[in-house]
């Protein structure tokens, strides 16, 4: 039965207008993604935050650049969970897939989108932005169009606004992965006076910071991809590793900061570092249980296939 439900609902959403189609996606998609499990306060990502964001008409992951053209498109999401066509662009790009709009090549990447949209940033947006062409990080063709990755020592991509922890206590969580290089890298920090998870100061390690007071090393490995979720509560550090699939350590105490600062991601500087990211985000006020480790170490690594 289930092999003949497919093409009857592509035949479905093909006679619906798009209002309906779109509602009628929202009922068939199994998708599951990290903002099904937990609330994030902010969350970027080349999939889905969620169900609800994947069947949304407006749903949206990043903003790319073509880089012989220099004109900018939205990427839309897929009630997958998966990123789709083009859209919102400044010239005739629209409607094209990814591959078709940067001519099978590398894109800049211009914005990372909060997929929140909820102005956590001090009731302003948290997109985290890079309008200097020479310095945004690039979506990459190697890879599907599925990773941005940050090659160069002045990759990064910040937002314009400030956040402000409203307690000493946060979760962070991110996917990513060191290719070249040992230190330094950055795929989520300043959101409050350098509360971040870096690359540790040698290879195979993953540091978690609480501001600028502390930190825990977690053992990681180089050239692989990791989902690494770390609690920074005063009280205990809460770090994953996905080398394996339920790793879930605890480390020294650090505290978070609650000064304001503006979310980012970057290489800090580093010459020699490069590496790419699926997805980054991070929980206000909130310290996460060992088994929300496992659940979102597990939810990526099974989307992502690493």
């Amino acid at each position: 039965m289930r092999r003949f439900l497919a093409p009857a609902i592509a035949v479905l959403l093909a006679s619906l207008g798009h209002a309906d189609a779109w509602l009628i996606q929202g009922v068939v998609s199994s998708y599951i993604g990290p903002g099904d499990l937990q609330t994030y306060t902010a969350w970027y990502g080349t999939r889905a935050y969620s169900r609800a964001v994947a069947v949304s008409a407006v749903g949206k992951s990043v903003r790319i650049r073509n880089t012989s053209s220099g004109e900018l498109c939205d990427v839309k999401l897929k009630f997958d969970g998966s990123q789709g066509f083009t859209t919102n662009c400044t010239s005739t790009g629209a409607g094209q897939s990814i591959s078709a709009f940067c001519g099978a090549v590398d894109c800049g990447v211009q914005t990372f989108y909060d997929q929140l949209a909820g102005n956590a940033c001090g009731g302003a947006s948290c997109d985290l932005v890079q309008n200097t062409s020479a310095n945004q990080p690039l979506l990459l063709a190697s890879d599907s169009y599925s990773t941005v990755a940050f090659t160069s020592s002045t990759a990064a991509v910040t937002s314009a606004n400030n956040f402000t922890p409203s307690a000493a206590k946060l979760t962070l969580s991110v996917v990513y992965n060191r290719y070249s290089g040992n230190q330094q890298i950055r795929p989520l920090h300043n959101i409050g006076s350098n509360n971040r998870i870096q690359a540790g100061a040698g290879a195979a390690q993953i540091a978690v910071f609480g501001g600028t007071s502390g930190s825990s090393v977690i053992t990681s490995s180089d050239a692989a991809w990791h989902g690494d979720v770390a609690v920074i509560n005063g009280a205990s550090v809460s770090g994953i590793s996905t080398a394996t699939a339920s790793n879930c350590t605890l480390a020294a105490s650090v505290t978070a900061s609650t000064t304001a600062a503006a979310p980012a991601i970057n290489t800090n500087g580093q010459t020699s570092t490069s590496f790419k990211v699926y997805e980054v985000g991070f929980i206000d006020n909130y310290a996460i249980s060992v088994s929300d480790c496992f659940a979102l170490n597990a939810n990526p690594k099974t989307y992502w296939g690493y």
